[in-house]
């Protein structure tokens, strides 16, 4: 038993920053993170920062079968 809430939250957590190792802090993480995606993005030749990239929405679409199993709707989304 889940909910769409959780299967969100999940998602977001496990596509985000690492957790600090190595005496590193959450913020060094977090602009790693952000400064990688941002390397991949320019070898494909999509000019952004990390910075700029942290700011852009991360919506998490489900489908429309993973939807009907949890009894929700068609076109439920969670944004943030």
């Amino acid at each position: 038993m889940t909910s769409v809430e959780d299967i969100v939250d999940t998602a977001r957590v496990v596509v985000g920053p690492d957790e600090p190792f190595g005496g590193r802090s959450h913020k060094q993480m977090e602009t790693d993170h952000w400064t990688r995606l941002a390397e991949v993005l320019r070898r494909r030749e999509v000019v952004v920062d990390g910075p700029e990239l942290r700011l852009l929405p991360h919506d998490v679409v489900l489908s429309e079968r993973l939807l009907a199993r949890l009894g929700s709707e068609p076109g439920d989304a969670i944004q943030q």
